[in-house]
């Protein structure tokens, strides 16, 4: 805990201001979409970094992880920087929403990460999403 912590405290230092915003999406082959801010394991690490969720998300529990988007309701997503968690075999899926004009339009920064590696709760998966979220806005 205490190489955690560490490593959040140095993290931190160089995340955004409390104003920036940053959404966690993830592409499965069948839909699109968001970890809550109060649910789900990536915003548990995130928050300790002081990221946070746009207004417009749900913020979730512990029984509301992820929320699914409608390819019309894609601004949902909109923040200043978005991880994009894709699934194997998502490739198509991925190359559509990056395509789709309503996501191209929300200019923000997106950086696409293989969901097995940052999704799921276990150490290993913290200390990289900490070392991913000190290179946002680099």
């Amino acid at each position: 805990m205490a190489d955690y912590r560490r490593a959040v405290d140095e993290s931190a230092a160089r995340a955004p201001g409390e104003n920036s915003t940053l959404t966690v999406a993830r592409v499965r082959a069948d839909s699109l979409r968001y970890m809550t801010q109060d649910g789900s394991f990536p915003y548990s690490v995130l928050a300790d970094l002081g990221y946070r969720a746009p207004a417009q998300q749900d913020r979730g529990s512990d029984a509301v992880q992820t929320l699914d988007v409608s390819p019309e309701l894609i601004d949902v997503l909109a923040a200043d920087d978005i991880l994009l968690l894709t699934d194997a075999g998502t490739e198509n899926a991925v190359a559509q929403l990056r395509q789709n004009p309503l996501f191209t339009g929300l200019g923000a920064r997106v950086i696409e990460l293989p969901s097995k590696d940052f999704l799921f709760g276990k150490v290993l998966t913290a200390r990289a999403l900490i070392d991913t979220a000190s290179q946002i806005g680099d």
